[in-house]
């Protein structure tokens, strides 16, 4: 988590294009320049608190989950699930509408939770995992 900046960046892109929103619809809807919302999503520079959250709105993006990417969770996982990743491909699927979890071995997919509460006991930003996993291994 070296870059946040680039991260969050990047995650706006990937879900504005998964939305169909165009730069410039998106800079109109929270009154920044294109120019700015460009070097949001390149990472170039920070965005505040209040910009994010225009974003989030105008992308309807509460339905996400809220994950950092801290692994304290895959730490804490008795089955070694790379939790963030999983997380990650949960809320790309919120917006895509496909689940692709392609790329991870079949013994480290959703269906391998045990729900034994590890990862949520460790999550700082109080995920309910267990829940999510039970959801993906139905799809």
């Amino acid at each position: 988590m070296d870059n946040i900046p680039m991260l969050i960046g990047s995650r706006i892109r990937l879900y504005r294009q998964a939305k169909k929103i165009s730069l410039s619809e998106l800079s109109e809807r929270i009154h920044k320049s294109k120019s700015t919302l460009s070097k949001y999503e390149n990472g170039e520079i920070s965005m505040d608190v209040e910009t994010l959250f225009d974003v989030a709105k105008v992308m309807n993006l509460r339905n996400t989950l809220s994950c950092t990417g801290c692994r304290y969770c895959a730490d804490r996982c008795p089955q070694e699930l790379d939790i963030p990743q999983i997380v990650d491909r949960y809320n790309k699927k919120l917006y895509t509408g496909k689940l692709d979890l392609s790329g991870i071995r079949e013994e480290k997919l959703p269906a391998s939770c045990i729900g034994c509460g590890n990862c949520e006991a460790a999550c700082p930003q109080k995920i309910k995992i267990c829940q999510m996993m039970e959801e993906l291994s139905k799809v």
